[in-house]
Protein backbone atom coordinates (compact mmCIF):
# COMPACT_ATOMS: atom_id res chain seq x y z
CA UNK A 1 0.00 0.00 0.00
CA UNK A 2 1.40 3.44 -0.78
CA UNK A 3 0.99 6.20 1.45
CA UNK A 4 -2.11 7.57 3.49
CA UNK A 5 -4.58 7.09 -0.22
CA UNK A 6 -5.23 3.51 0.32
CA UNK A 7 -3.34 2.67 -3.08
CA UNK A 8 -1.81 -0.51 -3.91
CA UNK A 9 1.09 -0.98 -6.03
CA UNK A 10 4.13 -2.76 -6.59
CA UNK A 11 6.78 -1.97 -3.46
CA UNK A 12 10.50 -2.71 -3.01
CA UNK A 13 10.35 -4.77 0.34
CA UNK A 14 11.26 -2.06 3.16
CA UNK A 15 10.04 -4.03 6.24
CA UNK A 16 9.93 -1.75 9.43
CA UNK A 17 9.94 1.29 7.34
CA UNK A 18 7.88 3.11 4.67
CA UNK A 19 6.66 1.74 1.79
CA UNK A 20 8.90 2.21 -1.33
CA UNK A 21 7.39 2.13 -5.01
CA UNK A 22 9.35 -0.75 -7.31
CA UNK A 23 10.70 0.88 -10.26
CA UNK A 24 8.07 -0.57 -13.58
CA UNK A 25 9.34 -1.22 -16.78
CA UNK A 26 7.99 -0.99 -20.07
CA UNK A 27 5.03 -3.33 -21.81
CA UNK A 28 7.00 -2.91 -24.65
CA UNK A 29 9.40 -5.38 -23.34
CA UNK A 30 6.78 -8.27 -23.13
CA UNK A 31 6.34 -11.16 -25.43
CA UNK A 32 4.00 -13.76 -26.02
CA UNK A 33 6.46 -16.91 -25.12
CA UNK A 34 4.46 -19.94 -25.31
CA UNK A 35 1.43 -21.49 -25.90
CA UNK A 36 -0.91 -24.40 -25.60
CA UNK A 37 -3.73 -25.15 -27.93
CA UNK A 38 -4.31 -28.88 -27.59
CA UNK A 39 -3.60 -30.46 -24.20
CA UNK A 40 -4.32 -33.95 -23.53
CA UNK A 41 -2.81 -35.76 -20.37
CA UNK A 42 0.50 -33.35 -18.91
CA UNK A 43 -2.13 -30.23 -18.41
CA UNK A 44 -5.92 -30.01 -18.05
CA UNK A 45 -6.10 -26.93 -20.16
CA UNK A 46 -4.74 -24.75 -22.62
CA UNK A 47 -2.68 -21.64 -21.77
CA UNK A 48 -0.80 -18.71 -22.72
CA UNK A 49 2.45 -17.22 -21.27
CA UNK A 50 4.27 -14.23 -21.17
CA UNK A 51 7.65 -13.38 -20.67
CA UNK A 52 9.33 -10.21 -19.42
CA UNK A 53 12.46 -9.67 -21.74
CA UNK A 54 13.63 -6.59 -19.56
CA UNK A 55 15.25 -5.92 -16.43
CA UNK A 56 12.02 -4.69 -13.84
CA UNK A 57 8.87 -5.61 -13.44
CA UNK A 58 6.35 -4.78 -15.81
CA UNK A 59 2.35 -4.05 -15.02
CA UNK A 60 0.35 -6.20 -16.53
CA UNK A 61 -2.95 -4.30 -15.56
CA UNK A 62 -5.17 -3.35 -18.25
CA UNK A 63 -3.59 -4.86 -20.66
CA UNK A 64 -5.48 -7.72 -22.82
CA UNK A 65 -5.02 -11.32 -24.42
CA UNK A 66 -6.95 -12.39 -26.87
CA UNK A 67 -7.47 -15.60 -29.69
CA UNK A 68 -8.85 -13.08 -32.13
CA UNK A 69 -6.74 -10.21 -32.31
CA UNK A 70 -7.93 -8.72 -35.38
CA UNK A 71 -11.33 -8.74 -34.52
CA UNK A 72 -12.01 -8.97 -30.95
CA UNK A 73 -8.63 -7.34 -29.59
CA UNK A 74 -9.55 -6.83 -25.79
CA UNK A 75 -11.49 -10.05 -25.72
CA UNK A 76 -9.94 -10.43 -22.33
CA UNK A 77 -8.49 -7.88 -19.62
CA UNK A 78 -5.80 -8.41 -17.37
CA UNK A 79 -7.02 -7.62 -13.59
CA UNK A 80 -5.62 -5.21 -11.38
CA UNK A 81 -2.25 -5.40 -9.24
CA UNK A 82 -0.96 -8.30 -12.18
CA UNK A 83 2.69 -8.28 -12.59
CA UNK A 84 5.60 -10.05 -14.11
CA UNK A 85 8.94 -9.78 -12.50
CA UNK A 86 12.50 -9.45 -14.77
CA UNK A 87 13.04 -12.35 -17.05
CA UNK A 88 9.80 -13.76 -15.69
CA UNK A 89 6.99 -15.67 -16.90
CA UNK A 90 3.11 -15.29 -15.76
CA UNK A 91 1.12 -17.74 -17.63
CA UNK A 92 -2.92 -17.33 -18.08
CA UNK A 93 -4.82 -20.58 -18.53
CA UNK A 94 -7.88 -20.99 -20.71
CA UNK A 95 -11.36 -22.15 -19.66
CA UNK A 96 -10.68 -25.61 -20.28
CA UNK A 97 -8.58 -25.68 -17.44
CA UNK A 98 -11.57 -25.01 -14.85
CA UNK A 99 -9.40 -22.69 -12.94
CA UNK A 100 -11.51 -20.08 -11.42
CA UNK A 101 -8.68 -17.17 -12.23
CA UNK A 102 -8.67 -18.42 -15.97
CA UNK A 103 -9.56 -17.11 -18.87
CA UNK A 104 -13.03 -16.85 -20.42
CA UNK A 105 -11.65 -18.28 -23.91
CA UNK A 106 -10.10 -21.09 -25.26
CA UNK A 107 -7.44 -21.63 -28.36
CA UNK A 108 -8.61 -23.37 -31.38
CA UNK A 109 -6.44 -26.68 -31.01
CA UNK A 110 -6.17 -26.69 -35.47
CA UNK A 111 -5.25 -23.15 -35.79
CA UNK A 112 -5.34 -19.37 -34.98
CA UNK A 113 -3.97 -16.24 -33.54
CA UNK A 114 -2.92 -15.73 -29.63
CA UNK A 115 -2.48 -11.42 -28.89
CA UNK A 116 -1.47 -9.33 -26.46
CA UNK A 117 -2.97 -5.98 -26.27
CA UNK A 118 -2.07 -2.62 -24.94
CA UNK A 119 -4.55 -0.75 -23.04
CA UNK A 120 -5.21 1.63 -25.81
CA UNK A 121 -5.74 -1.39 -28.43
CA UNK A 122 -2.22 -1.30 -29.61
CA UNK A 123 -0.21 -4.01 -30.61
CA UNK A 124 2.44 -5.56 -28.18
CA UNK A 125 2.44 -8.72 -29.20
CA UNK A 126 0.66 -11.63 -31.83
CA UNK A 127 1.34 -14.53 -33.45
CA UNK A 128 -0.54 -17.49 -35.61
CA UNK A 129 0.23 -21.09 -34.62
CA UNK A 130 -0.85 -23.82 -37.00
CA UNK A 131 -2.18 -27.40 -35.23
CA UNK A 132 0.05 -28.46 -32.50
CA UNK A 133 0.50 -32.39 -31.14
CA UNK A 134 -1.37 -33.47 -28.52
CA UNK A 135 0.25 -32.16 -25.39
CA UNK A 136 3.39 -30.23 -27.00
CA UNK A 137 3.29 -26.14 -27.05
CA UNK A 138 4.71 -23.59 -29.26
CA UNK A 139 7.15 -20.91 -28.12
CA UNK A 140 10.27 -19.18 -28.49
CA UNK A 141 13.58 -20.35 -28.17
CA UNK A 142 15.48 -19.23 -26.65
CA UNK A 143 12.94 -17.12 -24.33
CA UNK A 144 11.90 -13.73 -25.66
CA UNK A 145 13.74 -14.22 -29.15
CA UNK A 146 12.16 -14.45 -32.50
CA UNK A 147 12.54 -18.14 -33.29
CA UNK A 148 10.17 -20.16 -32.30
CA UNK A 149 9.93 -23.69 -31.58
CA UNK A 150 7.96 -27.17 -30.95
CA UNK A 151 8.20 -28.05 -27.57
CA UNK A 152 7.15 -31.72 -26.75
CA UNK A 153 6.79 -31.20 -22.80
CA UNK A 154 4.96 -27.75 -22.19
CA UNK A 155 6.95 -25.35 -19.88
CA UNK A 156 4.34 -22.97 -18.23
CA UNK A 157 6.02 -20.80 -15.68
CA UNK A 158 9.89 -22.71 -17.03
CA UNK A 159 12.46 -21.49 -19.25
CA UNK A 160 11.40 -22.98 -23.05
CA UNK A 161 15.27 -24.53 -22.55
CA UNK A 162 14.41 -25.84 -19.28
CA UNK A 163 17.41 -28.90 -19.21
CA UNK A 164 15.67 -32.25 -19.94
CA UNK A 165 16.81 -33.96 -16.30
CA UNK A 166 14.39 -31.05 -14.98
CA UNK A 167 11.14 -32.26 -16.65
CA UNK A 168 12.05 -35.88 -16.06
CA UNK A 169 8.77 -36.84 -13.79
CA UNK A 170 6.61 -34.81 -16.67
CA UNK A 171 7.84 -37.17 -18.91
CA UNK A 172 6.99 -40.25 -16.71
CA UNK A 173 3.86 -39.54 -16.09
CA UNK A 174 3.41 -39.21 -19.93
CA UNK A 175 5.07 -42.27 -21.05
CA UNK A 176 3.63 -44.48 -17.67
CA UNK A 177 0.59 -43.40 -16.26
CA UNK A 178 -2.36 -45.55 -18.10
CA UNK A 179 -6.32 -45.63 -17.10
CA UNK A 180 -6.71 -49.07 -17.68
CA UNK A 181 -10.02 -50.07 -15.95
CA UNK A 182 -13.06 -47.81 -15.06
CA UNK A 183 -16.71 -49.01 -13.54
CA UNK A 184 -19.05 -46.32 -13.84
CA UNK A 185 -22.36 -48.38 -13.29
CA UNK A 186 -21.92 -51.26 -10.69
CA UNK A 187 -24.64 -53.31 -8.86
CA UNK A 188 -23.46 -51.74 -5.44
CA UNK A 189 -24.86 -48.25 -6.42
CA UNK A 190 -22.25 -45.03 -6.93
CA UNK A 191 -20.45 -46.12 -4.25
CA UNK A 192 -18.60 -48.64 -5.55
CA UNK A 193 -17.83 -46.86 -8.49
CA UNK A 194 -13.38 -46.53 -9.30
CA UNK A 195 -11.31 -46.02 -11.89
CA UNK A 196 -7.74 -48.06 -12.02
CA UNK A 197 -4.44 -46.32 -13.18
CA UNK A 198 -1.53 -48.53 -14.06
CA UNK A 199 2.48 -47.79 -14.47
CA UNK A 200 3.31 -49.09 -17.16
CA UNK A 201 6.78 -47.94 -17.32
CA UNK A 202 10.20 -48.57 -15.70
CA UNK A 203 9.96 -45.32 -12.97
CA UNK A 204 8.26 -44.68 -9.99
CA UNK A 205 5.84 -42.07 -10.87
CA UNK A 206 4.85 -39.20 -8.09
CA UNK A 207 1.18 -38.87 -8.30
CA UNK A 208 0.85 -35.63 -6.51
CA UNK A 209 -0.41 -33.19 -8.42
CA UNK A 210 -1.78 -35.55 -11.07
CA UNK A 211 -5.89 -35.22 -10.95
CA UNK A 212 -8.43 -36.80 -13.01
CA UNK A 213 -10.60 -34.74 -14.98
CA UNK A 214 -14.17 -35.33 -16.65
CA UNK A 215 -17.02 -38.19 -15.99
CA UNK A 216 -18.26 -41.17 -17.40
CA UNK A 217 -22.17 -41.58 -17.72
CA UNK A 218 -24.05 -44.42 -18.31
CA UNK A 219 -27.23 -44.74 -20.16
Amino acid sequence: EMGESGEWGLCIPTPGAANQRSPLGDSASLVLNEWLSSPEVFLGGDFIEIYNRGVYPVELSGLALSDRPFSEPMKQLIPALSYVGPSGFSTFYGEQSGRPDGLEFGLSAFQGWVGLIGPDGAVIDQAPYDSQSGDGSRGRIPDGSSTFGELPIPTPDLSNITPPAELTQAVNLLEGLRITEVQYNPAGGSDAEYLELRNVGPEILDLEGVSIDGAVEYT
